[in-house]
């Protein structure tokens, strides 16, 4: 997988803690999570639910539905220990899993994903479950059907719900058009999101599988096609004169044409003593 994350929420940061991915064989996950109400100087209750996600996916992986139920589970757990009066501490995440050909998502609160094929959008989820850490999460987190991947280009899109109230479904489907690896995407999305609003915290994480084939600019296409073309004038054009270099040269006239490379003979002039084949007379 080619991926790229970003996110602002605790600080500017092109790998933050609660973006991470892990693989193990077959198996991989990539998870972004986003905590709220955090209390200063602790550990970032987004990097903690992205921990938990990715360890128990990768000791035990599984698509199925109770196997994933667990895992939320497990994460709201985690929150929980860090639960005070003051500090009411939630969080959002989506956790994209794959095992071999197929692959499955788990999203709880406002976060949203995008898949798409060949640059469209085929799936996405509402993003307006409850978050983890609140008395509302023990119900079924938003689980996508266990798919395969089909042939083409795919492409996922995990971000906060923050991201989605500033850049529209077609400005991201442009912005995939464009780009050649999921950085690029990335960046992308980052400037159409930074030129409307810097108020809002935001967090992206964008995912190519496999990673996108290049594709070779307009130019060098063009610089290509007239190589080739060259190059078959010029076998064309040699294989001519290679043709006419073999054929026979045609005889000088008036002289005989012998065997090939025997050069002709001249007819057998007059009996030595003899002109123009007449004898000569005897003295009486």
């Amino acid at each position: 997988m080619d991926i790229a994350k970003y996110s602002n929420f605790i600080k500017s940061d092109f790998d933050p803690d609660s973006i991470k991915e892990a693989s193990k064989g077959k198996n991989a996950v990539c998870v972004l999570a986003i905590g709220a109400n955090e209390p200063q100087g602790q550990e970032s209750v987004g990097g903690k639910v992205t921990k938990v996600i990715l360890e128990n996916y990768i000791r035990r992986p599984s698509l199925k539905e109770d196997a994933l139920q667990k895992i939320t589970e497990f994460a709201h757990d985690a929150i929980a220990i860090q639960q005070k009066p003051s500090y009411p501490v939630c969080c959002s995440f989506c956790a994209l899993l794959t095992q071999g050909d197929q692959f499955r998502w788990v999203a709880v609160g406002d976060v949203r994903v995008f898949h798409f094929l060949n640059g469209q959008i085929v799936e996405t989820n509402p993003g307006k479950t409850a978050p983890l850490g609140t008395s509302e999460t023990k119900q079924m987190p938003e689980l996508i059907s266990q798919t395969r991947f089909q042939k083409g280009e795919h492409a996922f899109l995990v971000c906060s719900g923050s991201f989605c109230r500033h850049v529209q479904e077609h400005e991201i489907e442009n912005a995939l058009s464009m780009a050649e690896n999921a950085d690029d995407w990335l960046r992308a999305l980052k400037d159409l999101y930074e030129e409307r609003t810097v108020e809002e915290p935001f967090a992206l994480l964008t995912i190519f599988v496999p990673e996108k084939k290049k594709r070779l600019a307009k130019g060098k296409i063009i610089a290509i096609v007239v190589a080739i073309v060259v190059l078959l004038a010029g076998v064309f054009f040699g294989l001519g004169a290679a043709r006419r270099g073999n054929q026979p040269r045609p005889p000088i006239p008036g002289q005989q044409v012998g065997q090939p490379g025997v050069p002709p003979t001249e007819p057998p002039g007059p009996p030595e003593g003899e002109a123009g084949g007449i004898k000569p007379t005897q003295p009486p």
